[in-house]
């Protein structure tokens, strides 16, 4: 994989909103996408497709072939199949969050903070109420804390249990113990589950990725799993994703929604999530060493300035605390950076509202040369 300069990359990238909310002189590590190229077989039939002009409508055997090739990517990767005729196309998984809140019972939603910002927005937009859960930073680790997940499934029964894992942002991947625990308390509390799976690849060596599904056949019946190739291979802005909603009682509430309001996948994004999901292993291998290297580079620079940076099990994201290094004043953490490092990284209020202004959530998932530059341009202000 080359190692390109912010320069390089800015001008690749250039229609990107990622290299384009911010002026040329700031770095961007903030929206969840990676700065590599995607895999050399998803381009070439994506160009296979444009040059052909086939850009229509996309068949029943293409959404065919890409809920198959998810399902067989599953079962190979984490042993676990999927009903293949309870897997639903989606546009993007931003969508399916909403779809899910919207439709399933329970007045409330938990979940764990710091948190994904369309879970805050798809809560408050469907008119549900938010209870969060905030997680525990034990020995350098984020972790769930348990009695306060239960206190609140048992204060909001019947409810919904909004998961994501890996988690985003803090990048802990859930041991089976954890999930383990965390099913028996939805099962317990009756508890709907929607879980985010959509970085389930992304899980560095060490840790393993767990479908909730697969816990039990009662947990299946009561989780709507969320999966897409887009944070897998890069993918984001061609629009595919997929829910696996189980028989009986949320299928039929998930389909009370007429399929009119809810945007498909495009043909181009079935077509690249289908090529990527059948071929690229290797591709996925190669990455996940190259995100490795990132990641380690980060630690390394955490433990040199005493930088309180979770290093990700899974994701390629770090959530950090600048609470101890920078003097902030008045100023967020992520404002602190834009404004005097020339950094923009994701603003920790979004993540963690009332309490996140001195934490910021950093995207690993760009060249060494520039996470080296990002780097030396916070170190003037960590050095004190």
């Amino acid at each position: 994989m080359s190692d390109e300069s912010s320069q390089e990359i800015r001008q690749r990238r250039k229609d990107s909103t990622k290299w384009n909310n911010y002026p040329e002189d700031t770095v961007p590590l903030w929206v969840a996408d990676m700065d590599l190229f995607v895999p050399a077989s998803v381009m070439s039939e994506l160009s296979e497709a444009v040059n052909r002009s086939d850009l229509g409508y996309p068949s029943k055997r293409l959404y065919d072939r890409y809920l198959n090739a998810i399902n067989t990517w599953t079962y190979e990767r984490f042993g676990y199949l999927y009903e293949q005729e309870q897997l639903e196309p989606i546009g993007d998984i931003v969508q399916a969050i909403y779809w899910a809140v919207s439709t399933l019972p329970g007045d409330a939603v938990i979940f764990a903070s710091p948190a994904y910002p369309p879970f805050f927005r798809s809560v408050k937009e469907s008119n549900k109420t938010i209870v969060t859960t905030e997680m525990q930073l034990i020995d350098g680790v984020y972790r769930m804390n348990m009695d306060d997940l239960k206190e609140s499934a048992r204060q909001s029964p019947g409810s919904i249990l909004l998961l994501c894992n890996p988690h985003n942002p803090t990048g802990r991947v859930l041991e089976e113990e954890e999930l383990q625990q965390i099913t028996d308390i939805a099962m317990d509390y009756d508890l709907w589950i929607i879980s985010d799976e959509i970085h389930r690849d992304i899980v560095f060596d060490g840790h393993r990725h767990i479908p909730t599904a697969s816990i039990s056949p009662e947990v299946a019946r009561r989780t709507i799993s969320l999966l897409s190739a887009s944070k897998t291979f890069n993918l984001a802005g061609l629009h595919a994703a997929a829910l696996h909603i189980p028989s009986g009682k949320p299928r039929q509430l998930m389909q009370s929604i007429p399929k009119g309001l809810l945007s498909g996948p495009s043909s181009l994004g079935l077509l690249a999530g289908a090529v990527a999901f059948e071929n690229e292993k290797t591709w996925l291998s190669r990455t996940l060493e190259y995100l490795d290297s990132n990641r380690r580079l980060l630690a390394a620079f955490a433990k040199e300035y005493e930088l309180n940076a979770t290093i990700p099990q899974g994701t390629y994201m770090s959530w950090i605390d600048f609470s101890h290094k920078l003097s902030l004043d008045n100023l967020s953490a992520y404002q602190f950076l834009l404004n005097y490092a020339k950094l923009a990284l994701s603003n920790g209020e979004d993540f963690l509202p009332l309490k996140g202004m001195s934490y910021a959530r950093l995207n690993l998932a760009t060249s060494h040369q520039v996470l080296e530059e990002s780097l030396d341009r916070l170190k003037p202000f960590l050095a004190n």
